[in-house]
């Protein structure tokens, strides 16, 4: 048995109406075409589906620009600073 040709057509939008909410819309069989997958297998009229969407908005996280670090702090405490000169050679005092 051959089935007689059909065009399914289904539609949906999405609109962000806040950072956290979203409204879904959604219509199956847009065009409230009969047809048949298999022979005497019914599938469903136009459908119409809404929804809305919550997703708890994500706290921001403020960006902080590194500074190049100018001299003074180039030589902090982790730097190994030369020894104060006394004018005698080392080991001999």
């Amino acid at each position: 048995m051959t089935l007689d040709a059909y065009v399914l057509a289904n539609l949906s939008a999405r609109w962000q109406v806040t950072p956290s909410v979203t409204l879904v819309g959604r219509v199956e069989n847009l065009l409230d075409e009969q047809y048949e997958l298999a022979h005497t297998f019914n599938t469903p009229d136009r459908g119409l589906y809404v929804s809305l969407r919550y997703a708890a908005a994500r706290p921001q996280r403020r960006r902080v620009r590194a500074r190049a670090p100018d001299a003074a702090a180039a030589a902090g405490a982790y730097s190994r600073q030369p020894a104060a000169s006394t004018g005698a050679p080392m080991g001999h005092d």
